[in-house]
């Protein structure tokens, strides 16, 4: 209980309380300030200037009746709140739709095929990695409709001569399509290429891949962000 020793004083009558043991009939009475058999504002008042000894004196001299009703008044009193404090709160609700099988399988196809990818790239293996990109893409990087020649050109131009080839995927982050036979691959990237091409730096890269008969290709490569670059010499 609260103590407000500053609260102004609510005048309130005395009311006379008798009750009558269950043996011996024998009377006692107990002088309480109420309102409908309830501690009062000036009541709790009253009993913070007692103290608690005062105050526990007080509840148990209340008859039996008395007493039950007040604990019982309390209890329902610390259930409601406990009630209103645990339930979730309102709102709209929302349904998330589960994956189908074949964006889970999409998925998991994609996630090791984008590993042998870097995998191909480190290890200078021209002919591994043409196998991930169809005749012509839509875009390499800066480049637009650009031919798979043109692709490896420019991929051996970078790493075939580097002495270290360095390059991390972090796990990426999947959005299969509808139907899944597209889908777009996001992901950070650190690569230290040493050679005649010196570079390194840090991007948020984005593949976009297509499901054909012969399986996924990449269609799209390009950088959405540079985190961290750091080029010396082409």
């Amino acid at each position: 209980m609260t103590c407000t020793p500053h609260a102004p004083k609510t005048q309130i009558d005395s009311a006379e309380f008798s009750t009558s043991a269950h043996f011996g009939q024998q009377r006692s009475r107990f002088r309480f300030r109420s309102i409908g058999g309830f501690p009062s504002i000036s009541s709790k008042e009253q009993f913070c200037r007692r103290g608690s000894k005062r105050h526990l004196e007080d509840f148990f001299n209340m008859n039996s009746q008395r007493r039950s009703i007040w604990a019982s008044f309390v209890s329902r009193v610390a259930a409601t709140s406990l009630l209103l404090a645990c339930a979730p709160a309102a709102g709209p609700a929302t349904t998330t739709e589960s994956p189908s099988i074949a964006e889970i399988v999409a998925r998991r196809e994609l996630l090791t095929i984008a590993f042998q990818w870097v995998d191909a790239t480190t290890a200078r293996d021209f002919a591994a990695q043409s196998r991930f990109y169809p005749q012509t893409m839509e875009a390499f990087y800066l480049w637009r409709d650009v031919p798979k020649s043109a692709v490896l050109a420019e991929k051996r131009r970078v790493f075939e001569q580097a002495r270290t080839i360095r390059i991390t995927m972090e796990p990426p982050q999947i959005l299969v399509d509808d139907g899944a036979r597209s889908a777009r691959m996001y992901f950070r990237k650190q690569y230290v290429i040493k050679g005649r091409v010196n570079r390194q730096g840090e991007v948020l890269q984005e593949l976009r891949w297509i499901k054909g008969e012969d399986g996924w290709k990449i269609v799209s490569e390009r950088d959405l962000r540079v985190i961290r670059a750091a080029r010396t010499r082409q």
